[in-house]
């Protein structure tokens, strides 16, 4: 669905035309009155930028409050159990979303109160993630059990569960595909980067190395343009390219496994992370060398890429590895979980309609795994501390 679209920024502080300062309305240097007002001059166009700059920058006070401020959420029932910072979260066709820790499912209303559902059978850990099929009969979480990885099928949009294989390779992320009729699970260590598919979260039914490697955290799995026809994109690096981002395309719905692309040698500090929502994009975002700032990038067909946005570090920080890229399953909303190094903060930007919103700093234990807390689903960012829920209002 189409989601609410900000007003652009407009232009402002620039000259309507080059030439130097004459004083006159179009030759008028804007860095000789910040708030655009000249002295004896009726009506610049910096003045017009100014004030329609206000409007804008109101509309996006208001957007960072719906998109970036969480709220702890009211809770009808027993309180979580599950004090791990790791959850995940799916839309569901009734339009509420759904928010999973190993403790119970968390039905989330629009008005923010939380009913409890059933826990994701066979999963005692962290809960990794969970996709719903085409047209939501059916989701398949993963997450941890002992030592060992699990995948957890609900046929009820999670009244209930039942436990499916476990395996001894650390599942990461999971998608759809409608190509093959199976959920995709991508896995990630210090060796081989593989998938697994099953058709209805039982049994994995197959296993692929993609042909890339993985550095203990980031990468994960994506869709494109959902449907008979799409295709799915993983991220890792490849064997001896440490911190350098690379991608691998399916168009067999997760059996067999191309060539994709790679950035640049030396200019990430780690693979970073992808996701999507089925739409006709994918996205990245990775932390540039030094902890300076993070890049945020999109594919068409995860061979070719193109910037969106630089997200610059917040004064006396630096960022850590592996930020994660979130795609909303119900509209064009991205965000970005940035950890940080050696400090307790977690950052959130969103990207809309163009524009970058944030950062928001939020008090979270800070590290490349503490990204698993956070989720996005239903236009809404939901984080998990302790043993408390929170949730921002969304759009």
């Amino acid at each position: 669905m189409s989601g609410t679209t900000l007003p652009a920024v407009w232009a402002s502080l620039t000259n309507y035309s080059s030439g130097p300062d004459t004083g006159t309305p179009t030759k008028v240097d804007p860095s000789s009155a910040p708030n655009g007002f000249i002295a004896s001059t009726i009506a610049a166009p910096q003045h017009v930028n100014f004030l329609l700059n206000g409007h804008a920058n109101a509309i996006g006070a208001l957007a960072a409050a719906a998109l970036l401020n969480p709220r702890e959420l009211r809770l009808e029932g027993s309180p979580p159990t599950d004090t791990g910072e790791s959850m995940a979260a799916v839309a569901l066709p009734s339009g509420l979303v759904l928010a999973l820790k190993s403790d119970a499912g968390y039905l989330v209303s629009p008005w923010s109160r939380l009913d409890v559902l059933g826990a994701p059978t066979g999963i005692d850990g962290n809960v990794r993630d969970v996709a719903s099929n085409d047209d939501g009969s059916i989701l398949v979480a993963v997450g941890a059990t002992g030592a060992d990885w699990r995948f957890s099928k609900s046929t009820n949009e999670g009244v209930s569960w039942s436990a499916g294989d476990d395996l001894t390779i650390d599942l990461h992320r999971i998608v759809y595909s409608q190509r093959s009729s199976s959920f995709v699970a991508s896995a990630i260590g210090t060796g081989s980067h593989f998938v697994f598919t099953t058709a209805d979260g039982d049994v994995p039914v197959n296993s692929v190395n993609t042909g890339l490697a993985t550095d203990g955290g980031g990468g994960g799995i994506a869709v494109l343009n959902a449907g008979a026809s799409d295709r799915l994109v993983v991220c890792g690096e490849l064997t001896g390219g440490a911190g350098r981002p690379a991608f691998r395309i399916s168009d067999t719905g997760g059996l067999t496994w191309g060539a994709g692309s790679q950035f640049g040698a030396g200019v990430y500090a780690d693979i970073g992370s992808i996701d999507g929502n089925g739409g006709g994009l994918v996205y990245h975002a990775g932390t540039l060398t030094g902890g300076g700032s993070i890049v945020v990038s999109s594919s068409p067909n995860g061979t070719s890429w193109s910037t969106l946005a630089t997200l610059p570090v917040p004064a006396g920080l630096t960022f850590g590895s592996n930020p994660r890229v979130m795609v909303d399953d119900t509209s064009d909303l991205v965000v970005v979980v940035a950890p940080f190094l050696g400090d307790a903060y977690m950052a959130l930007y969103a990207l809309k309609d163009g524009q970058v919103i944030g950062p928001r700093l939020l008090p979270y234990p800070s590290g490349s795994t503490s990204v698993n807390g956070f989720a996005l689903a239903g236009g809404r960012v939901l984080v998990t501390r302790d043993d408390m829920l929170f949730a921002t209002d969304g759009f």
